[in-house]
């Protein structure tokens, strides 16, 4: 997956903030510091891995510079410490018009729709015996339902938005939303990914036989790099590199290493 373009390394005539970058011999990336499935994850040395730590280590190469990953606590935190100069990048951050207006992003380089994780009892016992029935159940109870979101997710404003009739609880601990679903102290809970809900429940059987996994079709998640405003080139860059990886069938080799 090591592809290069033959950017020319610490060259006067570069664009400035690609320069910047070369002159400081380091690219540094933030990421939301809990693993996030295929996006982030850590190894059993505990060393970051994931589609975002490749796609960093990719353009790292690319620029002749070495890569730095910067972990923190929320997704608002990573615009913060890009509007302070503090990261270069930011993979993985769903493209939200409030952002936009402190950041710059890439096009999209993945798009999904959210799924949430349901207390299978509670739904039958409304009734709600499939997804579909789940879904508008959802949207049209007058119940309180509680449904986890985690705190500082783009997601979880958009399911707000969508059910508008449910009681949202903040959660800092994804897998606890997910128990607390299984256990019945939540309706349900949106996760970050699919695949984060998959790593839960293949690794709790007990909470698998009392929850289920529901994909939410209505609504999309865009994800893209979120980089400083003032990185036009740089936009431009990850624009054309993203898709020159399309192009070159590295997004699939990373699905298949991922299993996404």
């Amino acid at each position: 997956m090591r592809l290069r373009t033959q950017i020319p390394v610490v060259d006067g005539s570069m664009p400035p903030d690609i320069l910047a970058i070369q002159k400081r011999g380091v690219l540094r990336v933030g990421i939301y510091n809990v693993p996030v499935p295929p996006f982030t994850m850590v190894d059993a040395k505990g060393n970051w891995t994931g589609v975002e730590i490749d796609f960093g280590q990719m353009v790292a190469t690319e620029f002749g510079v070495k890569l730095q990953i910067v972990p923190t606590d929320s997704y608002d935190d990573l615009i913060t410490l890009i509007t302070e100069n503090k990261i270069d990048m930011a993979a993985g951050i769903s493209i939200l018009p409030i952002r936009q207006i402190k950041v710059s992003f890439s096009n999209p380089y993945y798009i999904y729709h959210p799924h949430l994780v349901v207390n299978r009892l509670a739904a039958s016992q409304r009734g709600w015996t499939t997804p579909a029935l789940i879904l508008s159940g959802m949207q049209k109870t007058t119940e309180p339902l509680r449904v986890g979101v985690f705190a500082g997710s783009a997601v979880a404003q958009v399911i707000k938005q969508n059910f508008p009739n449910l009681q949202v609880v903040m959660y800092q601990d994804r897998d606890q939303s997910f128990l607390d679903v299984a256990n019945g102290k939540i309706f349900a809970s949106v996760g970050a990914s699919p695949l984060s809900i998959q790593d839960f429940l293949n690794h709790n059987p007990q909470a698998a036989l009392r929850a289920q996994d529901i994909e939410v079709p209505q609504i999309q998640d865009l994800l893209g790099v979120a980089i400083p405003w003032q990185s036009f080139h740089l936009r431009a860059w990850l624009n054309i590199y993203i898709e020159y990886l399309k192009q070159n069938g590295v997004r699939e080799q990373l699905a298949k290493k991922y299993g996404y």
